[in-house]
């Protein structure tokens, strides 16, 4: 007696694919498309887009947007911005040996009541002493620390990206040091907000 083969479903087919769409900060273009059986599923999904994808800018293709999805309305996905990051390879190349490279890392809560730290990077032009990298340091970590209060999370991640706020920094080190490159690498929301 002949066994009838189970008929297999393909499960991919019946997704749908959802339209991720940046929110108004950038514009609220779409950025990609992401699929799910159903729309509860996509919500809470945390989607990667290129820098340049989301702004329209090739200069700003070294970034990484990370977005979440918050809302689905019919097939679209929106989203909201919960940071960014500067890619790995670009980062490397920026580094050259007998350079200076300043590290630093500040905290606080935005104007919407969201808790973020950002990371960022200078790199000077030559070797520093170290008085010098701790007073360029302590501008970064100042700077940052006031802007932080000043905006909403989306706000502050789109001014960092374009380079708003790397540019305040820069001005106010020049006349400690010229620096070669002054970078926002990273800026997140942290767990618990």
């Amino acid at each position: 007696m002949a066994v009838k083969a189970k008929k297999t479903v393909d499960k991919f087919k019946k997704k749908k694919w959802f339209s991720v769409i940046a929110p108004r900060v950038f514009e609220g273009k779409e950025v990609g498309e992401t699929p799910a059986e159903k729309s509860s599923l996509v919500i809470g999904r945390v989607i990667r887009t290129p820098g340049d994808e989301i702004t329209g800018q090739r200069k700003l293709r070294h970034f990484t947007v990370k977005l979440k999805v918050k809302e689905v309305k019919e097939l679209k996905a929106f989203t909201e911005v919960i940071g960014f990051e500067v890619n790995h390879s670009y980062l490397r190349r920026m580094i050259r040996r007998r350079i200076s490279k300043i590290m630093a890392v500040t905290t606080g809560t935005t104007k919407d009541k969201k808790k973020a730290r950002v990371t960022t990077v200078a790199i000077s032009s030559g070797k520093l002493e170290k008085r010098k990298e701790k007073a360029i340091r302590k501008i970064i970590t100042e700077t940052i620390a006031e802007e932080i209060p000043k905006k909403d999370f989306e706000v502050l991640v789109h001014e960092m990206i374009f380079g708003i706020t790397s540019s305040k920094i820069f001005k106010k080190t020049s006349n400690i040091n010229r620096l070669r490159k002054l970078e926002i690498t990273k800026a997140r929301l942290m767990e618990g907000k």
